[in-house]
């Protein structure tokens, strides 16, 4: 028998318990129409009362049924006539017990739907199991990719997340990180799109184990990071379109204040066109924060220009995608008329009309490496490597070709 068979058994006897948020569910009204029919029925509109009449009675609502209370690890030990100590060895998956002893454990937890307070018990042994995660943007299909790598080694090494959405606020990372100190998390992963010395000297007071994601920090070789080589990667997003015959290429960056995804990528930028003794045009610099409609429009700027440029590095896919919808607005065909070259190689990308030509980074593996060099860092395990620079990979599609202008 499985070790966590009574947690299942558990939330099993837990969907017995009828609530008032499941009449509302299945009459598909709100939980406050439902509180309403309950306390005065006469005001709630009579086609709505019947339905969760008919809600009620389906689902067998009693109001008064009063949940059990949960068992101790006294009355387990009791039942299963052993100690106190023999439970919390089973519980803790201690191989001290015998099997049968085990069986008779696990046998007396189902019978009593036993369910160990788990926050006293970390409290107790001074952990909790809990990995913060602070990134700017949920909605964010990168971050979204990356928390889906880091959620992956939690699950598998039985710790919890707490998550942290800041929507690119300074103010609110730091409110983040103070909350998730408060929620007594053993460490955090942290993503961001600016990192100062202040940032930096924050953390480093926190006094809590941390890696950086999609960040990488020049400046102190302490710092635990996961994160590609951005410069190479805008280094070779326009040594292609260079390879490819475009002189004019014109950049669409994120925030300035956002060293890796703009500075770095556009410094590779610069540095190919360098080599390849192509003049940088001002007016092919534009700055953008990352978003589809601002894109569009700063494509639109660029296209409209005396002399428009045959190909834009767009330093985001989400990025590249508005810059298309701005050529398409034009009457620009992709590629026929206008490269567009992307960054991180997103989903979307491989199913976008035209599917685009970006800059591959492997984001579930960037949050599997981080999750995995934190939990070695708060478990005291050795760590080989605690800076990582992942490889890229340009990834050519529909959205470039040979420049014919």
């Amino acid at each position: 028998m499985k070790p966590i068979t009574y947690i299942s058994r558990e939330v099993k006897s837990m969907k017995n318990k009828i609530t008032i948020e499941d009449i509302a569910k299945d009459a598909n009204v709100s939980t406050a129409t439902v509180s309403r029919y309950m306390n005065t029925p006469s005001i709630v509109a009579s086609e709505t009362a019947e339905r969760i009449r008919k809600s009620v009675e389906k689902l067998n609502y009693d109001p008064e049924r009063k949940v059990p209370k949960n068992a101790t690890i006294e009355e387990v030990a009791q039942l299963a006539k052993v100690s106190k100590a023999t439970v919390s060895r089973v519980l803790n998956k201690s191989n001290l017990v015998g099997y049968k002893t085990k069986n008779k454990v696990l046998h007396a937890i189902d019978e009593l739907n036993y369910q160990p307070n788990l926050i006293a018990r970390y409290l107790r042994k001074q952990e909790t199991k809990l990995l913060g995660i602070v990134l700017p943007d949920i909605s964010n299909p990168f971050y979204s990719k990356v928390l889906k790598g880091i959620e992956e080694i939690a699950c598998s090494l039985e710790y919890d997340v707490v998550l942290m959405n800041t929507n690119y606020s300074e103010e609110r990372e730091l409110n983040s990180i103070q909350t998730l100190i408060e929620r007594r998390v053993e460490g955090f992963c942290f993503m961001c799109h600016h990192l100062d010395e202040e940032k930096m000297e924050f953390l480093e007071k926190s006094g809590m184990p941390y890696v950086m994601i999609s960040r990488t920090v020049y400046t102190n070789s302490n710092i635990p990071f996961v994160n590609i080589d951005n410069i190479r990667g805008g280094y070779d997003a326009a040594s292609y379109l260079i390879s490819q015959g475009h002189r004019r290429i014109a950049i669409i960056t994120g925030p300035g204040d956002d060293e890796c995804s703009s500075v770095d990528r556009f410094t590779g930028y610069r540095q190919a066109l360098r080599e390849a003794n192509i003049p940088i045009n001002p007016d092919y610099l534009k700055e953008g924060d990352f978003t589809f409609a601002r894109a569009q429009e700063l494509a639109i700027e660029l296209l409209t220009l005396d002399e428009p440029p045959t190909a834009i590095f767009a330093v985001s896919d989400e990025t590249a995608i508005g810059a298309i919808r701005g050529a398409i607005s034009l009457d620009y065909r992709v590629p026929e008329d206008l490269s567009i070259f992307g960054f991180d190689d997103l989903e979307m990308a491989q199913f976008y009309n035209p599917t685009i030509s970006t800059i591959a980074q492997p984001m579930e593996d960037m949050g599997r490496k981080a999750a995995q060099i934190l939990i070695n860092i708060v478990e005291k395990k050795p760590v080989e490597q605690i800076q990582l620079v992942l490889p890229h990979e340009v990834i050519v599609r529909e959205s470039t070709s040979i420049c014919k202008r």
